[in-house]
């Protein structure tokens, strides 16, 4: 059985794209002792001030438009 699996096409294609998610997993993980980087950090507080700035605009697209 073992033999008949290993010979299949369609397990090795499997394996390799759970090896591949594995790796992707290992490569967005935190830096070492699980700390994000200074790089991560920089780049969640980038994305947190454009999303605050869109709601901002937004709400004042929306405050114009009502009155």
């Amino acid at each position: 059985m073992d033999v008949a699996l290993s010979a299949d096409p369609r397990i090795k294609r499997i394996k390799q794209e759970e090896k591949e998610a594995r790796e992707a997993k290992r490569k967005n993980k935190a830096g070492p002792g699980g700390v994000p980087s200074k790089a991560q950090l920089e780049e969640e507080k980038r994305r947190a001030e454009e999303e605050a700035k869109a709601k901002e605009e937004a709400e004042k697209v929306r405050v114009l438009h009502c009155v």
